[in-house]
């Protein structure tokens, strides 16, 4: 029992602590190696590629004119633009916004394509669809809800620019929600994520994509499964798979609202975590070492993640039975105070607004999300994480 008590800590050890610093050693190994080898990966010669930009939306009519101006405020040269919109099974006047937007979209040199599903099929389905209709080879995926910074998609597309790059993935900033009642600590929970994504992005990859603002290469593109969960995992790790680097871009910026109540970001999380559990099923490829070139990033980012509630009641557990030793008592004390204030937390959230308690509630929502999300998927209940994976805020 003790080795299990000190096997499931250093995990959890590992996962807050170890992996970063794993990580911050790697890149500062590769930082000093590619100053040493002179190695200088310029863009400036690039210019301006002409791309694809789809956006998967439904039943957006109060959002998508403005999805869509921001889009057309890019400094990218417009002319070099082809727009691909997939409406899946839009039932409101999404396609009739858009419709009136062709015209000043064709003024401004860019293409319109509107792909429409009369049948709600799901975003995977849309994704497989709008890329076979692309017509270059860089293809930007962005969603309705977030804006981009004027320069996000010159940011993004300038690092194909190495023939080795085969996604590049942009940064998500997180704004202050209008109602003040929302768990204001996913955004520190968003900005450890992606510390650790532009480590990884340092040292050869980022597992994963911002699912806002990412781009890929079209060559490198496989459909991936209709009941995807996660396809800013899935594709990004594919193209990895093919030996193709996976960058994040600091300097290509999108935004969003801070989630403004617990439900919304609850529901995230449980879909989130869910599609981690899915990746054993759907792609067991990403779990072979010798086929997969960031298989320990991989596994201490995405699935070691979803061993923590497990490590934690194992701690727990473990400290109770032996709680006559001072050592364990002591640790089964600490771990009580701690679940104690997460419980306060929940129930009031003036408590949850103070920073310390706000980190353990979140942490605590965290790990209830990767059990809920576990059961979720293995008892087939989807139905409610495929809706609101296309909820956008009006």
């Amino acid at each position: 029992m003790e080795i299990l008590f000190f096997l499931s800590a250093f995990i959890v050890a590992y996962m807050f602590i170890g992996y970063p610093l794993l990580l911050a050693l790697f890149s500062t190994f590769v930082a000093v190696k590619k100053s040493i080898s002179g190695i200088n990966s310029s863009d400036s010669e690039f210019g301006f590629p002409p791309i694809s930009v789809v956006v998967c939306a439904h039943n957006e009519e109060n959002n998508i004119e403005r999805r869509m101006r921001n889009l057309l405020s890019q400094s990218y040269p417009m002319g070099n633009v082809q727009f691909i919109i997939g409406l899946d099974g839009c039932t409101d006047n999404t396609k009739v916004k858009l419709e009136s937007l062709r015209n000043e979209i064709e003024q401004e040199g860019a293409t319109l394509n509107i792909l429409e599903l009369e049948t709600r099929s799901g975003k995977p389905t849309v994704i497989n669809a709008a890329i076979r209709r692309c017509e270059h080879d860089i293809v930007a995926l962005a969603d309705v809800r977030q804006t981009y910074a004027p320069n996000a998609l010159n940011n993004l597309v300038k690092h194909f620019a190495d023939p080795g790059i085969g996604a590049v993935s942009g940064e998500l900033f997180l704004e202050e929600p209008t109602d003040r009642h929302g768990i204001a600590e996913a955004g520190a929970y968003w900005r450890y994520e992606k510390m650790i994504r532009k480590m990884e992005s340092k040292c050869h990859s980022t597992i994963g994509a911002t699912g806002a603002i990412y781009a890929i290469r079209k060559s490198l593109y496989k459909d991936i499964p209709e009941r995807t969960l996660i396809d800013d995992v899935v594709i990004p790790m594919q193209i990895c798979m093919q030996g193709y680097r996976v960058k994040f871009a600091d300097d290509a910026h999108a935004y969003d609202v801070a989630p403004s109540d617990s439900n919304r970001e609850w529901f995230r999380k449980v879909r989130t975590l869910a599609g981690n559990w899915q990746l054993m099923s759907i792609r067991p490829g990403f779990f072979n070492p010798l086929k997969n070139p960031v298989w320990l990033q991989f596994m201490s980012h995405k699935i070691l993640r979803l061993a923590l509630p497990f490590c934690l009641f194992t701690v727990l557990l473990v400290s109770y039975l032996h709680k006559e030793q001072q050592f364990y008592a002591m640790a089964f004390m600490l771990q009580c105070l701690v679940y104690a204030i997460g419980f306060v937390s929940f129930f009031f959230e003036r408590v949850r607004r103070l920073r310390i308690p706000g980190l353990i509630y979140f942490f605590c929502i965290l790990n209830a999300a990767i059990v809920v999300g576990f059961y979720r998927l293995a008892s087939g209940k989807k139905e409610g994480l495929w809706t609101f994976a296309y909820k956008s805020s009006s």
